[in-house]
């Protein structure tokens, strides 16, 4: 595994993924872990948490709007459906996955670097 900076910027930057049209290389090759050439839903899953872990810096347990503005704010309303304006683990997950199924073009739990 990568050092932790490299992680943090690699999550950093993933976070930034969601809300942006395109993947870096670097980005997928990290999220890619058994290097197959695909991101399937159990690595995009593990590196979600670990961007989730690493974007709480006060380590609470939640997002808050400071923590999320690396990404993008305007996901906090969709996201954050118990309306407390932090976003926990499982809000953040359920949020993610939505982009995961919306990038999944061909429907094959499997993000191919034509999908990013």
């Amino acid at each position: 595994m990568k050092d932790r900076k490299t992680m943090v910027s690699v999550s950093a930057a993933m976070l930034f993924w969601l809300s942006s049209p395109v993947l870096s290389n670097d980005m997928f090759n990290q999220a890619d872990t058994d290097g197959n050439g695909a991101i399937d839903t159990e690595e995009f899953r593990t590196h979600m948490i670990d961007t989730f872990y690493l974007s709480d810096s006060d380590k609470n347990g939640v997002l808050n709007d400071a923590e999320l503005d690396v990404v993008n704010q305007d996901r906090l309303p969709d996201a954050d459906k118990n309306a407390d304006s932090v976003l926990d683990l499982r809000e953040f997950l359920n949020s993610t996955n939505m982009d995961f199924d919306v990038r999944d073009e061909n429907d094959n739990d499997l993000l191919e670097p034509g999908e990013v």
